[in-house]
């Protein structure tokens, strides 16, 4: 697939360690550039001296600057992890679809996420508790140890908004605490939904193709809404 065009100059403003290897990459680019980011869950492409890949907006929609959380998995995200406070790239647009929040406003919304991918769908979060409907989300996120449990706050502040977090550890034992469980995050998914509530999720392509399996075991595969 070609790359798209136009590529727009972008500058590195900060880059700030998270948990589990993760980074928090925040990005200036210009004024028009920012507008073209109208959806949750809309996505970047990046030219990193000429290391290429994309990459989740991790910030609200029409708001700068662009935020990435970042794990270094070679090509772009490597290169941009090795620049420093000033250094210039190369960025597209927003591109994608998004999420179709307005499509499952004032429904209910399970949201599936391994932890690398959480800033996909941070924007969407924080609509669904501006629409009120925190009450109806619940998000079920997968990582390896709670100590790796990203974006840690802000999960507290959902949580006591009013969405349900379903936490799901698969090196740790977690029985004992709650909202927190050993296993992968798809099979909680499994043990919860209904197989009516739409799905919105991001992350690793096996945990994707498990939930899949999940939703045409359901015969309600028309749930499933990716960021890609």
């Amino acid at each position: 697939m070609p790359p798209p065009s136009p590529l727009h100059p972008a500058r590195v403003l900060a880059l700030e360690p998270h948990v589990g290897g993760l980074v928090w990459v925040r990005v200036e680019v210009a004024p028009e550039v920012v507008a073209t980011h109208r959806l949750p869950g809309q996505y970047v492409y990046a030219d990193v001296d000429g290391r290429t890949g994309y990459f989740a907006l991790a910030n609200r929609e029409g708001s700068g600057p662009w935020e990435f959380l970042l794990r270094d998995a070679g090509g772009a995200s490597e290169g941009l992890l090795r620049k420093a406070p000033g250094d210039a790239f190369s960025i597209s647009g927003a591109l994608g679809a998004g999420f179709p929040v307005d499509r499952i406003r004032g429904q209910p919304l399970s949201v599936v996420v391994t932890a690398g991918a959480i800033g996909a769908v941070r924007a969407l979060l924080a609509h669904r508790v501006e629409e009120g409907d925190a009450g109806r989300t619940e998000l079920y996120l997968g990582t390896r140890v709670r100590s790796e449990v990203p974006i840690a706050e802000e999960l507290e502040r959902l949580r006591r908004a009013g969405v349900r977090i379903h936490i799901s550890l698969s090196e740790e034992t977690a029985a004992s605490e709650p909202g927190f469980f050993a296993g992968f995050v798809q099979d909680q998914l499994q043990r919860h939904w209904d197989g009516k509530t739409a799905i919105f999720l991001a992350g690793f392509p096996a945990m994707l193709g498990a939930v899949r399996e999940i939703a045409v075991a359901h015969g309600a595969e028309s749930l499933l809404f990716s960021n890609h």
